[in-house]
């Protein structure tokens, strides 16, 4: 049943430029569905609430540190059971979608090894001297050997180019305090 699958991601995407379309949009794909899953897990306004709160005391407590004053050293240490756990329920909801993104980097990496298996995705304008990103020398072009990028690496560098991206447009329209 997969081998068909993998069969026919091979047969459509497995030529170069292709290939690094399909990890594109697949990266793409994985990075929106990720964000909605945290849009729809992760309490905002918990989240906005307790980090402004745990904010705050952070700063009365450098305060405190700062000048030594003894009440406001013993008013922090009052408040610091009510940070922690503040700060583990604040943990706790922005882990939530972390089992999601978990399973749905595994599905991933199997369909991109699977089909891919170490074959380069990018061919970069230049030597790379990182070698594990894929193979050193990957074609001659005007005379320069050129560097490419594996298939589960592109995807890589994908994914975190749009989940940054996508997390910038949240921040800037205040759908993401964090």
């Amino acid at each position: 049943m997969f081998e068909g699958f993998i069969e026919w991601i091979r047969s459509l995407f497995g030529a170069h430029p292709v290939m690094a379309l399909f990890i594109l949009g697949l990266s793409l794909t994985a990075s929106l569905i990720y964000t909605i899953i945290q849009l729809i897990l992760v309490d905002i306004n918990k989240v906005k609430i307790y980090g402004e709160r745990i904010r705050k005391w952070r700063e009365k407590y450098r305060r405190a540190m700062r000048t030594g004053d003894p009440r406001l050293l013993s008013e922090v240490q009052r408040e610091s059971d009510i940070i922690n756990r503040l700060q583990l329920e604040l943990s706790k909801e922005t882990m939530k979608p972390m089992l999601a993104s978990f399973l749905m980097f595994l599905v991933i990496f199997w369909i991109i090894t699977a089909s891919f298996d170490a074959r380069v995705a990018v061919i970069l304008p230049f030597k790379s001297p990182v070698t594990w990103f894929g193979p050193v020398n990957y074609t001659e072009y005007d005379g320069q050997y050129l560097s490419g990028l594996s298939a589960f690496w592109w995807y890589v560098l994908t994914s975190i180019s749009f989940s940054s991206l996508i997390n910038i447009c949240l921040k800037i329209t205040g759908r993401r305090p964090y």
